[in-house]
């Protein structure tokens, strides 16, 4: 198998990040892989050699993008053509679209006659950025829809798609070593006390991840000493990313941080807690759970889709999505040791989800759909 790849960024969202764990893993006994990305993202660099990268032709110097669009003006698809013109270089006998936002590949894919694997990750929020027609066009002409979880499955199924398979997201638990001396540090640098019962929420500051609601539960819990802190790129300025610093500064909420670590702190950042909480409104599977399950964490969620098919008993726990009354008594609870919590059956939850094995598991998928 030749497969071409489709993502959107290159970035370090969960579905590239899985994208990222695929390319580094997967048999090259059984099959060649390139990958064309929309844009020349901070991951770009990070790809295995034998893994040829393609962007799109409007990514590059101005005098290149000029040329693009001046052709486009004149008539000419140079989208459409540099994406040809990459798939007969790789000579790629399937393509594989990696997020909804890819979607508007597949009526290229149909146009060629090439075989296509439609990669889904995204609950109902997030259909609001693809159209009908190109979601229609994507679902209809793939020869394998992959869903990131059952959640993400029956939103499909509701939808009338077919051939669907669940391949659940996982980790490279070889790339988490963490330094347990610096997140004693990052805890001091940061003005967060020793003793306190740190609860970390890693994400995107957005409103489906619930930024917003952030501070509020942590209002609620300003009585405890605990601090709650929020890991998540500083560049996504949104609004409701402001409401939640506005609230946060505006209440003298001083058990509230939002903190961008660098990519190689990370796992060192998000081991500084002492329990995880995920506030997101809406969530298709949450690879962030297997990350802070190996490191021994206790977690508490929102039911937001696919969470509550990841958190067993003794691993944390899961409460109606959006009750704020819930989440503070389920988030003291697990503070104040009232909650059965075993580290070592985490860990092992984890591991069920490690790239190592994992991988395995998303190619025989591919190759059993793909060889028909």
């Amino acid at each position: 198998m030749k497969i071409l790849f489709f993502t959107p960024q290159g970035g370090r969202t969960g579905s590239e990040k899985l994208l990222w764990y695929m390319l580094q893993r997967f048999d090259r006994s059984q099959m060649q892989a390139a990958l064309y990305c929309e844009q020349n993202g901070a991951m770009a660099n990070e790809l295995p050699a034998d893994v040829p990268f393609f962007t799109s032709a409007f990514v590059g110097t101005t005098l290149q993008k000029l040329y693009a669009k001046t052709l486009n003006a004149v008539g000419l698809s140079v989208y459409e053509s540099h994406i040809d013109k990459i798939h007969q270089r790789f000579g790629a006998d399937t393509w594989y679209l990696n997020t909804i936002m890819m979607a508007p590949i597949a009526k290229f894919a149909r146009k060629r006659g090439v075989r296509l694997v439609f990669h889904v990750h995204e609950l109902e929020s997030m259909l609001d950025f693809v159209t009908y027609e190109d979601l229609h066009e994507a679902l209809s002409y793939a020869s394998l829809v992959i869903a990131t979880s059952e959640s993400v499955a029956r939103m499909l199924h509701d939808m009338g798609a077919k051939n669907v398979e669940v391949v659940y997201p996982f980790v490279d638990l070889d790339e988490i070593k963490p330094n347990p001396q610096r997140a004693n540090q990052i805890r001091a640098q940061n003005n967060i006390a020793a003793d306190a019962f740190v609860w970390v929420m890693s994400g995107s500051p957005i409103y489906k991840k619930g930024v917003d609601i952030f501070p509020q539960i942590a209002q609620q819990l300003a009585h405890k000493n605990c601090h709650f802190v929020w890991l998540g790129s500083t560049k996504q300025s949104t609004g409701a990313s402001y409401l939640a610093h506005q609230r946060a500064a505006l209440g003298g909420l001083s058990n509230v941080s939002f903190l961008e670590p660098p990519a190689t702190d990370y796992y060192d950042y998000l081991n500084m807690a002492d329990g995880f909480v995920l506030t997101s409104r809406e969530e298709p599977f949450g690879m962030v759970l297997i990350e802070a399950a190996h490191l021994g964490k206790p977690i508490v969620a929102f039911d937001a889709g696919g969470p509550a098919e990841f958190i067993k008993p003794d691993i944390g726990l899961v409460v109606p999505s959006q009750n704020m009354p819930e989440m503070v008594r389920a988030l003291e609870a697990v503070a104040d040791g009232k909650v059965a919590f075993d580290p070592a059956t985490a860990q092992r939850q984890a591991r069920a989800f490690d790239a190592k094995t994992s991988v395995q598991h998303w190619q025989h998928v591919l190759s059993n759909h793909l060889k028909k």
